[in-house]
């Protein structure tokens, strides 16, 4: 009797540790990023540009999220404009536009406004 109730115990507990490791294992693989054919073309694409261009940028940088955001804002017409050598297909131009907005690196860069709320006015009395 008593070694059953060890035994059930036991795997109650082997269970849940299970679940626990389970929910850690797909919340940090919700935070990997996934890189596709697609991006690794985009990213080869700028890459080719930045050197191109003789830019010291390397991905990961301040700089190259700061090159991303001017890739959105249309700011490399080069890179991703009508007569451009580095995209030849409105295909690759989007894929170019599409990697910039997903690498801009501003996701985590947010943060709420800092509000005073007002507090209330006590009533005045009322004669």
């Amino acid at each position: 009797m008593k070694g059953t109730k060890i035994r059930n115990i036991l795997i109650l507990f082997i269970i849940g540790l299970a679940a626990i490791l389970l929910v850690l294992f797909l919340k940090n693989r919700q935070q990997l990023p996934v890189t596709t054919e697609e991006d690794k073309r985009a990213e080869q694409i700028i890459l080719s540009y930045i050197e191109a261009k003789g830019l010291n940028i390397e991905p990961g940088t301040e700089e190259y999220t700061a090159l991303m955001k001017g890739i959105l804002l249309g700011e490399h017409p080069e890179l991703t404009g009508e007569n451009s050598v580095f995209v030849t297909s409105d295909e690759e131009r989007d894929l170019i536009l599409n990697y910039a907005a997903a690498h801009m690196g501003n996701e985590d860069d947010y943060s709420e406004p800092d509000v005073n709320e007002v507090a209330p006015t006590p009533s005045a009395p009322t004669k």
